[in-house]
């Protein structure tokens, strides 16, 4: 079984008010050396934001601007990708990657319960490695255990078009011959 984002997330998350200063949130990110708030809705009706230390760069430093003058609103990304916390760690960085993003705020329903960072997953990766798919107990069938080796090593040679191609066709094929 994979590893979930809920395993490594992190909680619980640090908000700040769309109209706090961004004086006040760098502050608060000091405090709690984090790269990253979540930004409370205003009101009801209104979508979450996130406001990252790439925000400030990019759009504080990078202009010359004065954060005492700015509300976060005003240079927060929003709406927020969010994810679910029963998402599995390869899904999670691969919506990261699409979205281009580093961290994702994780929801559960409508309900905020973690951030997950690119940061997080590197780590988990680096101590644990990839877990499989496939858990390899002495009670698995052996011919899924062969197979799932068999494709493994055809994908371990690359994960481009025809490499992935060939894997799936060796799949099919061995679950044909053995149905």
């Amino acid at each position: 079984m994979s590893y979930l984002v809920k395993s490594i997330m992190s909680k619980p998350v640090v908000t700040v008010d769309a109209n706090s200063r961004v004086s006040d949130a760098l502050e608060l990110m000091r405090k709690k050396k984090i790269a990253s708030l979540v930004v409370k809705p205003s009101r009801p009706d209104d979508a979450f934001g996130i406001f990252t230390k790439r925000d400030i760069v990019t759009k504080v430093v990078a202009r010359n601007l004065d954060p005492r003058h700015l509300f976060v609103s005003e240079i927060m990304s929003k709406p927020v990708i969010k994810i679910s916390p029963i998402a599995t760690l390869r899904e999670c960085s691969i919506l990261m990657s699409k979205a281009g993003v580093r961290r994702l705020p994780v929801f559960d329903d409508d309900k905020l319960v973690g951030i997950i960072s690119d940061t997080d997953i590197f780590q988990c990766v680096e101590e644990r490695g990839w877990e499989s798919e496939f858990e390899t107990k002495d009670d698995q069938d052996p011919f899924l255990v062969a197979l799932h080796s068999r494709v493994r090593s055809q994908l371990d040679l690359g994960t481009d078009a025809d490499r992935v191609a060939a894997a799936i066709t060796l799949a099919v094929g061995e679950l044909y011959r053995a149905l």
